[in-house]
């Protein structure tokens, strides 16, 4: 009897994750066909006049780039191309109000801060759930721009120890450029996403990094299943 019990808790449980992911499946088709819908907008913001050229952006102003790059490549969590497009794309855009999410090191605060050093009245507003660096929990989050950027700080604000919604209301509305980097996972990011989209300047310019949508759906299926077995 115990067993029945536990089989048809099981059964109850893939039914909640199933709905759950048709609840997630919905919410970025919902995304996508918003992004479909403002695509114009945004267009007229990433440039589709012939004086605007977004196609190499991994090589436009990459010497500012170059000048803190040994400092940051043992504390940043992105490749050197992406290091340069996100680079090249700030530079590019010129933003004056800069939202980065998912901090650990603070290498990509670093980088992002050398690119608008020199941009006036821009500043990065950056948020993480850890108040020490998950990585290594014996540094404080952000840890390499207080230690190596400390002539940068005066245009950087830190948030630690909660979620995006949480300081949101206090960075405010007009953020016309965001960098999203927290679980790599689906809902992780769209979640973070949607708790911005409500500040964002028209025409906002949102970086999503390494979202791999059906990875959660993987590994809690396996999970069942391997309870599954255990139970039989």
């Amino acid at each position: 009897m115990m067993i029945l019990r536990e089989i048809k808790n099981i059964s109850n449980c893939k039914i909640i994750i199933v709905s759950i992911i048709f609840s997630l499946n919905f919410l970025i088709y919902c995304i996508i066909n918003f992004l479909d819908d403002n695509i114009n907008s945004i267009k007229g913001i990433i440039g589709e006049s012939s004086d605007d050229d977004f196609s190499n952006l991994e090589k436009y102003d990459s010497n500012i780039l170059l000048q803190i790059q040994t400092n940051i490549e043992k504390y940043i969590e992105i490749t050197f191309d992406e290091q340069k497009f996100l680079n090249g794309i700030i530079r590019k855009t010129k933003p004056k109000k800069l939202v980065e999410i998912g901090v650990s090191y603070g290498g990509t605060s670093a980088l992002i801060l050398n690119a608008i050093k020199d941009i006036h009245g821009a500043k990065l507003y950056s948020i993480d759930l850890n108040k020490l660096c998950y990585k290594n929990r014996s540094v404080e989050t952000g840890y390499i721009v207080k230690e190596s950027f400390h002539y940068l700080i005066n245009k950087w604000k830190l948030f630690t120890g909660g979620l995006t919604s949480e300081f949101i209301e206090k960075i405010g509305n007009n953020i016309d450029f965001v960098y999203i980097d927290t679980v790599h996972i689906t809902p992780g990011e769209m979640l973070n996403w949607l708790e911005i989209l409500p500040f964002l300047k028209e025409g906002a310019i949102v970086v999503l990094h390494d979202t791999f949508i059906m990875y959660i759906y993987d590994r809690i299926i396996k999970k069942i299943k391997n309870y599954s077995n255990i139970i039989k």
